[in-house]
């Protein structure tokens, strides 16, 4: 494990991480790391070390995976509480929501990058940044289509 606690840091870190040669990282998401987020995410990729991300926001720059929480999900949620406490309900009665479970989440380009097949990924598993095919986007239009020729 390797504490990391400014930028400069961050180059050194990855370096001792390579020559260890570690099979993967696991970064936290506190402040410094979420400043740090566009950096780590491409100093993973550069260095060819896997990583897991304990924050959504990871995969949305680019990361490979992670099973942590949506930080945009918890901002709602507490905006709902705040707006309903400003309206006049006492906060004694605000009923905290319960945070739904985490899925895993992993960017599509990464799983590729990877040679990690989706079908090896976990149940329920949230798969980012997909590109889609014409197949894809249009399977029913082009197999009416088809449909239609061989039918005349």
């Amino acid at each position: 494990m390797h504490e990391v606690s400014s930028p400069p840091e961050l180059e050194a870190v990855f370096a001792t991480i390579v020559r260890a040669r570690a099979g993967g990282l696991l970064v936290s998401g506190g402040g410094f790391f979420l400043g740090q987020m566009d950096r780590i995410v491409a100093l993973a990729a550069r260095h060819r070390l896997p990583a897991t991300y304990s924050l959504r926001s990871f995969v949305e720059a680019g990361g490979l995976m992670s099973y942590g929480p949506s930080q945009l999900d918890a901002y709602h949620r507490a905006g709902h509480y705040v707006a309903r406490i400003l309206k006049g309900e006492p906060v004694a009665s605000v009923s905290q929501i319960a945070e739904p479970a985490s899925a895993p989440m992993f960017d599509w380009r990464e799983l590729r990058r990877w040679g990690i097949d989706e079908r090896r990924l976990p149940a329920g598993s949230i798969v980012r940044f997909r590109e889609t095919t014409i197949w894809s986007q249009y399977r029913w239009q082009i197999s009416t289509a088809i449909a239609l020729l061989v039918a005349q």
